[in-house]
This record gives C-alpha cells, sequence and structure tokens, in this order.
C-alpha cells in the first residue's frame, strides 16, 4: 500500500494529481493500493499524516505535501514523487518485502 498526501489547495499537488490518478491505475496491476487523503478536509486527516510523519522520523521541515509513504521510506515534492514513486513501488514488489505503511514504525 502506498498512503499519499495532498491537500487541494497546494500548487505542487495538483501538478502530482495527473500522474497519481494514472498511478492508482497502474499499480493496482502489481496489487499495491494507493490510498489517498487531503490534510485539510479533517481534523483526522491532518492528525493521520502528522503520525505519518512521526513515525517516518520526517524532520519538521521536511513535512511539506505532497508526500507519498511507501514501505519503509516516503517521498515527498511533487517531482520526486513522480520521478521515484514508481521505482519504489517496483523495488518493494519484486522484493517480497513490502511494510505496510500503517504498521511501520509502531
Amino acid at each position: 500500500r502506498v498512503v499519499y498526501f495532498y491537500s487541494t489547495s497546494c500548487p505542487f499537488c495538483r501538478d502530482t494529481e495527473e500522474f497519481i490518478t494514472k498511478a492508482a491505475s497502474d499499480f493496482s496491476k502489481w496489487g499495491v493500493r494507493l490510498e489517498r487523503h487531503n490534510i485539510l478536509s479533517s481534523q483526522q486527516e491532518f492528525a493521520l499524516y502528522t503520525d505519518f510523519a512521526d513515525r517516518y522520523n520526517v524532520s519538521q521541515n521536511l513535512r511539506v505535501i505532497p508526500m507519498a509513504f511507501i514501505n519503509t521510506s516516503y517521498i515527498y515534492t511533487n517531482e520526486s514523487i513522480k520521478a521515484d514513486l514508481a521505482r519504489a513501488i517496483d523495488d518493494c514488489v519484486q522484493s517480497g518485502t513490502c511494510v505496510d505503511p500503517y504498521v511501520f514504525g509502531k
């Protein structure tokens, strides 16, 4: 599973939106679900983002959106997500040792 955080008011997130929409379809073919969370839609969504950032030890200056959590790592910024997310998923699937982001760091 990939857990992706964004905001509808974020221009970098909007830039990533087309990639994420297509990626969700592509990744499902590999058995990987892409879960999306708008951090501004509710306090619970923002709290979930904070929980993930804490568990993955994301430093305060890197707590930006868009951000995706996969396996034991995170990818941030629109350019990095577009460049690196597919490779991170492929590496995870090929290794057969994917860690669910909801379990990591607990």
